[in-house]
Order: C-alpha cells, then sequence, then structure tokens
C-alpha cells in the first residue's frame, strides 16, 4: 500500500480487504479467483488470510485458485464469463 496510501500503516488498515471483512455488515455473496502462478500471490494478496476471515465470518464468498495462471490480461479473460454470470445470478 505504501505507493498508493504512504507509510503510515494505520492507514492502510482503512483500505485493507481482510481488516474491512472483519468489520463487515453485508453478506453480498462473493467469487475469487486466484492465479497460482500469480508473482504478488505470496508477498501482497494474503489471499489464504482472507479466506480464513471469510470462513471465520461464514460470508458466501467462494475461492477458486486457478493453476499455471498469474495476474495477466489472459487470466481475466479466461474467467471473467464465470465472474458475469455468478454476479448475475446474485444480482437478480
Amino acid at each position: 500500500f505504501t505507493a498508493y496510501l504512504g507509510e503510515n500503516r494505520e492507514e492502510w488498515q482503512k483500505h485493507d480487504a481482510n481488516e474491512l471483512m472483519k468489520i463487515s455488515e453485508m453478506s453480498i455473496p462473493m467469487l475469487i479467483d486466484q492465479g497460482s502462478a500469480d508473482d504478488f500471490l505470496e508477498r501482497e494478496l494474503s489471499y489464504k488470510q482472507f479466506e480464513a476471515t471469510c470462513a471465520s465470518r461464514n460470508y458466501p464468498a467462494t475461492f477458486r485458485m486457478q493453476e499455471g495462471y498469474d495476474h495477466s490480461y489472459y487470466f481475466i479473460a479466461s474467467f471473467i464469463r464465470d465472474h458475469i454470470n455468478f454476479h448475475s445470478e446474485h444480482l437478480k
């Protein structure tokens, strides 16, 4: 978050998905796809931590690890149809 929010780590908390999930009062179904070859996976995304936080709150989230995919346009293009269909179903 440093590049976007500066050095103040307390400010980061206001924008951190994991911290926001801890205090969320909403329960909107969510679909998250993550590429296993994403360069950001281990050092920045906290995927497993976010998944655990959602589970601890019984939040309706579906997590899918996509083997061999990274953080590229091809990754998005490969799974965008699933996300459009998912949101279409849940926004009715």
